[in-house]
């Protein structure tokens, strides 16, 4: 359960809290703020609501629960999430922002997943980090097959796709967190 509360059922639990049949636990030290939306995705608990931090984690208006800690979807919104759903396997979520993941979305964005749309490189219409990039170094060091779009190998936007400067890009995303491929976007 979500809403603008610090108990449930006795139990301290800030924000959000959930119930297992016989009693309420809290989720970890639970959400800054209210919560107005809730739906699964990923395996994941997703929050939406009017919050910058949850469980600690800067996580601006959307976070996710794995089950024992949250963390943020990217930069989130730059204002409240109203209502999720997932359609078509990607996660939509609406509401007063006009941005998320720091690109123009105006009250209506879209998740999928970690790399979005524009890191699959393989076409195999997964996100699969590893395999997308033992696509890309085979495509630069080997001539091996490049990606079926070619916008979705310009991970940095630079108008080239597949280049050393991608490869580069989704390096630092997978192995150190560095910013999600854009492709443009």
């Amino acid at each position: 359960a979500g809403g603008y509360f610090d108990s449930a059922g006795g139990v301290a639990a800030n924000n959000i809290a959930s119930w297992d049949g016989l009693s309420w636990s809290a989720l970890g030290t639970g959400i800054s703020g209210s919560v107005s939306a809730l739906t699964v995705y990923d395996n994941k608990l997703i929050a939406g609501g009017g919050f910058t931090t949850a469980g600690g984690v800067a996580a601006n208006h959307i976070a996710s629960w794995d089950g024992s800690s949250w963390s943020a979807l990217g930069t989130g919104t730059d204002n409240g999430v109203l209502d999720l759903t997932v359609y078509d396997s990607k996660l939509i979520a609406a509401g007063y922002f006009t941005s998320a993941g720091g690109k123009t979305a105006v009250f209506l964005a879209q998740w999928t997943k970690r790399l979005f749309l524009c890191g699959d490189l393989n076409n195999d219409g997964t996100s699969s980090a590893i395999l997308d990039l033992t696509f890309l170094i085979d495509d630069i060091f080997r001539g091996g097959p490049p990606a079926s779009v070619p916008e979705s190998a310009d991970l940095n936007s630079d108008g080239t796709p597949a280049t050393i400067l991608d490869l580069t890009w989704m390096i630092d995303d997978i192995f150190r967190g560095g910013p999600s491929p854009t492709c443009g976007l």
